[in-house]
């Protein structure tokens, strides 16, 4: 019975895209597991200097090169940047319209040597160095919502085609479109595909990845082409035919909510060398590439208050941790991310049952707090390490 019940949820979801792919491998999230805490190594703040530039980095866009950490938020449109020590290197504000400023940007990410922010106002790449010096940019309009550099060549997200509505359209620098992927289906026609505070794509080594919204893949592009590198295959996936039916002059989060609930809510996607991580319906979730295990932590039930540090537990603890940890930019084996300051009151006030990495933490968060004075709606960045 199990067996046909998977079989089942694996026909609805891949029937979510016109375009079948197979899938390199499928993720079962029914399955029971572990708590996403029992695979972290440690949590590691980030000492990053605290002055008039703090009010930019709320929950910023966020990548790396080398040593040093290179935020832009879209909100007030600084880029700032900071070594791994925590000196902040420079800050300054790029808005506007003229070279090397942006009107609203959509993602940034990072080569060796140079930083893109893509600015999907102007439909323009702008480039920098590891300094925050503006070096130049690859002139638009490209008819892409999110565009990511790859080799000689860019990948843009719900572009506007020459082919038509297609999701994935590769162009040159010349803005020549070179390969057309995933034809949008009308239910997702004029729709907004933004979800969460942080995009659904990301650069992969040489490869771009992305979820597109109510599809179930995990897609990678490279010079290759695109494949599915991963299927989730969740326990209330949405049917085909309440896609097909679907009203297309009404906002598609409003008809979920009329016809749910689904497990439709993929949020904060982002991939280490053994991990992938992600949120969905109130539930954070780990997954081990190496052994194909499944590990998940959900949302808490109810807001901490110091009433409940009496019973709190130990998986109550790391529910309001992991709950609270957005992630912003993963490297390697580490997955960067910000938390409130809400997580340093909570274990301050339970500190006499804090697990060891717990505790590590709350001891780093106190050594920063001698070293600069945060407010209560400040917020603390931090690395997160997995087991290897």
């Amino acid at each position: 019975m199990k067996k046909n019940l998977f079989l089942l949820a694996l026909i609805l979801v891949s029937c979510s895209n016109s375009e079948h792919f197979m899938p390199d491998k499928t993720i079962i999230l029914g399955v029971e597991s572990k708590n996403v805490n029992e695979q972290i190594k440690s949590v590691t703040v980030m000492p990053f200097e605290i002055d008039d530039s703090w009010k930019h980095v709320s929950t910023p866009l966020m990548t790396k090169i080398n040593d040093t950490f290179i935020f832009c938020t879209n909100e007030t449109c600084f880029l700032l940047g900071y070594k791994e020590d925590g000196k902040k290197v420079f800050s300054r504000n790029i808005k506007g319209r003229g070279r090397g400023e942006v009107l609203e940007v959509n993602n940034i990410s990072s080569n060796e040597e140079t930083v893109y922010i893509y600015d999907v106002a102007k439909g323009e790449m702008e480039l920098f160095d590891i300094n925050g010096n503006f070096c130049s940019k690859i002139d638009g309009p490209f008819p892409a919502e999110y565009l990511y550099p790859l080799k000689d060549n860019f990948v843009g997200m719900t572009a506007i085609s020459l082919k038509g509505d297609k999701y994935v359209t590769v162009f040159d620098k010349e803005k020549n479109e070179i390969d057309h992927y995933l034809t949008i289906p009308d239910y997702l026609k004029n729709q907004s595909m933004k979800f969460g505070k942080t995009p659904m794509s990301y650069r992969f080594n040489d490869s771009v990845r992305f979820m597109m919204p109510y599809d179930y893949n995990i897609y990678s592009v490279s010079e290759n082409g695109i494949e599915s590198k991963y299927r989730l295959v969740p326990e209330n996936p949405i049917p085909t035919e309440v896609l097909k039916d679907m009203d297309p002059n009404m906002p598609i989060i409003e008809k979920m909510q009329l016809v749910g609930p689904y497990d439709d809510d993929f949020q904060g996607l982002f991939e280490t060398n053994r991990y992938l991580y992600f949120y969905y319906s109130r539930t954070h979730v780990l997954y081990d590439k190496q052994t194909g295990n499944v590990f998940k932590t959900e949302n808490p039930n109810q807001n901490y208050n110091k009433d409940l540090s009496a019973e709190i537990t130990m998986d109550m603890l790391w529910q309001y941790f992991i709950g609270s940890f957005i992630p912003l930019y993963s490297e390697g084996d580490h997955l960067y991310g910000r938390i409130p300051m809400s997580i340093f009151y909570i274990l301050d006030d339970c500190r006499n049952k804090l697990d060891p990495k717990l505790a590590s933490l709350l001891k780093g968060l106190e050594e920063y707090f001698s070293m600069y004075t945060l407010k209560s709606d400040d917020v603390i960045f931090v690395r997160v390490d997995f087991q290897e």
